[in-house]
């Protein structure tokens, strides 16, 4: 496999638009089961929280909040507002203008992550057609979104799946314009990548690595060290606007995601917890076959390797870094698909290049969606099937529909569980007594 070609010749191979439609279409049909369903799903507690946020926007405005994430769970006085400090804005204002332009629903709220997984699917399909310049390699993406983690999490209202189309559109854009000495359009996806999420401030690290082992352009590493640091104050500049603390904050929050301050595990459990989710979410077929992808690239040339270990490293990084966060959010794990789609991408393009027959190709990809449905068939179901935030979202139910303010009696998990559903769902006071 010759590493050496102009981008115009890349895009002669790229993906064509039959295939963009056809994966587009395939991936908004997987992940719209649930379209409609409350948000009472595993992890679901991020739609009723990011969503009261949002509303929030919309009750108060952006004058008023000064663009802050109030959390309050009812109408409050502006001098009785809290405000959530864990993540930068991005996400609960693009839920908001959402909400705005087509209502408040699980719908709309849903709809926002599944058209961001659509379009990092199809900037994958772009990545693994540039990378391996065939017109197979792209089928890896199809893989991908067979897995329970893709399909699970493709549609959770959480910053994850907004954060993987930029991510995959840099990396996409970064390989094509490696010839070109300063390429724009990679600066500007990684300070969006870092105005998203703390985890989209790894795209621009990984890549002034990689660049500096590599390429060595100095104007474009110092440039992506200067957007990144410029996205890190725009964070904390607006966070003390807001709250008039952001170091105090965020000393606080990182001290916890890097695990200084508590660790509910052993370094031996956390592994194991890791090891587990993501046999569970990836399925078996899928690690297997991807880490035979990426052991080949190394076999194509090094440099695929490296560029597919700097891909890796970027998936990685936030997982390992800050376990604490990792222990809690099995979603962590949605950072990996980059990897694994490039990995995946890796054996087909070998499979083609040894073979020449698509149709092998096509049976390989026919086989790995087949073994991971079978597989982890019974896991995506029962993880589908979970609402134990029910009880919760009923309670809200109550609480709209009755004309006076309803105490609730709840144990003490249930009471820190179910505020934010009530809150969500009910828009007015409540009150909880645990026991």
């Amino acid at each position: 496999m010759k590493w050496r070609l102009f981008p115009k010749l890349i895009m002669m191979c790229s993906v064509n638009k039959t295939h963009i439609i056809f994966v587009s279409i395939l991936t908004f049909l997987l992940l719209s089961y649930k379209l409609t369903w409350p948000f009472w799903g595993h992890h679901e507690f991020n739609g009723v929280y990011y969503g009261m946020i949002a509303k929030n926007y919309l009750r108060y405005g952006l004058w008023a909040t000064k663009g802050g994430q109030v959390n309050n769970l009812y109408p409050a006085l502006p001098s009785e507002w809290s405000y959530h400090v864990n993540h930068p804005a991005t996400y609960p204002l693009l839920l908001a203008l959402s909400f705005r332009m087509f209502g408040v629903t699980e719908v709309t709220a849903r709809l926002v992550s599944i058209i961001a997984s659509v379009l990092g699917v199809v900037f994958l399909a772009k990545l693994l057609s540039a990378l391996y310049k065939d017109h197979v390699a792209w089928l890896a993406a199809v893989v991908v979104i067979f897995s329970p983690l893709f399909l699970y999490f493709g549609s959770l209202p959480v910053f994850e799946p907004i954060l993987f189309p930029v991510v995959t559109l840099g990396l996409w854009r970064y390989f094509i314009t490696r010839r070109i000495k300063f390429p724009g359009s990679v600066i500007i996806v990684s300070f969006a990548a870092s105005l998203i999420d703390w985890p989209g401030f790894w795209l621009p690290v990984s890549l002034i690595v990689y660049e500096w082992l590599t390429r060595k352009r100095k104007k474009l590493i110092l440039f992506l060290v200067a957007t990144t640091l410029l996205a890190f104050f725009i964070i904390i500049a607006h966070q003390a606007i807001v709250t008039g603390s952001a170091l105090e904050n965020l000393k606080g929050v990182f001290e916890y995601r890097f695990s200084v301050t508590k660790q509910p595990y052993t370094p031996i459990a956390w592994v194991r917890l890791l090891a587990a989710r993501t046999r569970a979410f990836w399925g078996l077929p899928i690690i297997v076959a991807s880490g035979i992808g990426y052991l080949l690239a190394f076999r194509g040339t090094r440099k695929l390797g490296g560029f597919l270990s700097a891909i890796l490293a970027l998936g990685l990084a936030h997982i390992l870094v800050f376990r604490n966060i990792t222990w809690y959010h099995d979603y962590m794990l949605y950072h990996t698909i980059p990897f694994v789609g490039a990995s995946l991408g890796s054996l087909l393009s070998f499979v083609f290049r040894k073979t020449r027959s698509r149709i092998a190709v096509y049976m390989l990809v026919a086989i790995l969606i087949g073994l991971t449905i079978t597989t982890t068939n019974a896991f995506f179901i029962a993880l589908a099937s979970m609402n134990g935030y029910k009880d919760c979202t009923e309670m809200a139910y109550a609480a709209r529909t009755n004309p006076t303010p309803l105490t609730f009696r709840l144990s003490q998990e249930k009471a820190k569980e179910c505020p934010p559903f009530v809150g969500f769902y009910a828009e007015k006071p409540f009150g909880i007594k645990a026991y």
